[in-house]
């Protein structure tokens, strides 16, 4: 047991030394969420979609080519070489590049709407696993309390027992009791060993400030403000994502209606040819136009799929915010009563300490037998760990609520 705690020890000193003080949970929420590759991969996606945003800009400038080469006649041992270069403009498509540049354009909003709609989700995960690991650790604290009650007991028993007043049974009984709670304690410590591992993955390291972070903000009129905000769906980043695939399909719709319209195009060329005896110059300006007569309908059955999808996502969009509204509505209800059992548990945990105290100085004055005091520690015990529970509840309510509110934790938390 000394070498377990010795060990535990050096463990602390070492993660201080390694990591600085413990980091507090804002900060803590923020790295966890800067360091999730889902968000590299998206900004890797979003910088891939601004080059095609801009290439898709330079198909309105016109197309410059330039080819040479060198012909050499083996017969007569004469040489030729010919130069030249072309300049070719679209003159009309019937807006065919300019749907195209508009789609890719809403898709690389898309792209950031996502982004940060999936931040939202990220941060919302991490708070989560901080806030159960706190609890966790609470409900450790706890059990360390209930294992020196558990302790006094013991002593009590055991000076009782000297003294005659109560049978060797007795005595016995709290030690079993004594130890259940060691066992207790050491599968919330196993429990509480996976949840900082995983804490390991997201932030690097184990070391955050283990208080809990938004105890003050709930027990203030700070949840009458937020139960008051409004939900402005419109600047949901899921919503805007929805928003501009929508836009993003509707122009592309328009684009592959356009390749069923007639084209018009410029085209100018300027050549070189120099033989042994001449050198000639030529330039050549044709204006052309092209007519889709007949190609299977592909064109016509991509114009009909992309305003499908215009479609679709439509109706997925409406179902969208039916189900944010709801869950709005839940999480406001839901928040206000985990607000409203925290206010009970703090009062039935105080009414249990004073049981426990009153009680306990009974059983010390052999008044009631160890049987009692062991129902009014499992009282005490209950209302401790309910108490935890309801405090960890209201903590991911508000998370919950604020996620669906889409504003970050920080901002949510000062309204």
């Amino acid at each position: 047991m000394r070498s377990l705690i010795a060990t535990n020890i050096l463990l602390l000193i070492f993660s201080q030394i390694a990591y600085g003080e413990s980091l507090p949970f804002m900060q803590a929420v923020e790295k966890m969420v800067n360091r999730d590759p889902r968000i590299s991969s998206h900004r890797v996606q979003i910088d891939a979609q601004k080059t095609t945003v801009l290439s898709k800009k330079l198909n309105f400038l016109p197309t410059l080519n330039l080819s040479g080469y060198v012909a050499k006649d083996l017969s007569t041992d004469s040489e030729s070489k010919v130069l030249s270069g072309d300049v070719g403009l679209n003159l009309f498509r019937f807006g065919y590049h300019y749907y195209d540049l508009k789609s890719e354009q809403k898709t690389l909003k898309a792209y950031q709407a996502k982004k940060n709609a999936l931040t939202l989700t990220i941060e919302q995960e991490a708070a989560t696993k901080l806030i159960r690991t706190i609890h966790q650790k609470t409900q450790i604290a706890i059990l360390h309390k209930i294992i020196d009650m558990k302790k006094q007991s013991v002593d009590v028993a055991k000076a009782r027992y000297k003294r005659g007043l109560i049978p060797k049974s007795e005595v016995t009984k709290a030690l079993v009791d004594f130890d259940n709670a060691y066992s207790n304690l050491h599968d919330a410590q196993r429990a509480l060993s996976t949840l900082m591992a995983a804490v390991e993955i997201l932030l690097g390291h184990q070391n955050f400030v283990s208080d809990w972070p938004m105890l003050k903000f709930i027990s203030s009129d700070a949840p009458n403000r937020i139960l008051k905000k409004d939900l402005e769906i419109s600047k949901r980043p899921d919503f805007q994502n929805f928003k501009y695939k929508i836009d993003g399909a509707d122009y592309q719709a328009r684009r592959n209606r356009s390749l069923m319209l007639p084209s018009f195009d410029l085209s100018i060329d300027r050549s070189m040819a120099e033989t042994s005896s001449s050198k000639t110059w030529d330039t050549t300006a044709t204006i052309g136009i092209t007519i889709p007569l007949f190609n299977g309908l592909s064109n016509y059955a991509r114009y009909k799929s992309s305003n499908s999808n215009t479609q679709q996502l439509r109706y997925a969009l409406k179902r969208s915010v039916q189900t944010t509204e709801a869950n709005f509505k839940a999480s406001q209800e839901v928040f206000k009563t985990s607000v409203a059992d925290v206010q009970k548990r703090q009062e039935t945990l105080e009414l249990s300490r004073e049981l426990y105290e009153t009680n306990f100085n009974k059983f010390k004055q052999g008044r009631i037998s160890l049987n009692e005091l062991n129902w009014d520690q499992d009282r005490l015990f209950r209302s401790e760990s309910l108490w935890a529970k309801a405090i960890q509840s209201a903590h991911l309510n508000l998370v919950d609520l604020c996620q669906n509110l889409a504003i970050p934790l920080t901002n949510c938390l000062e309204i």
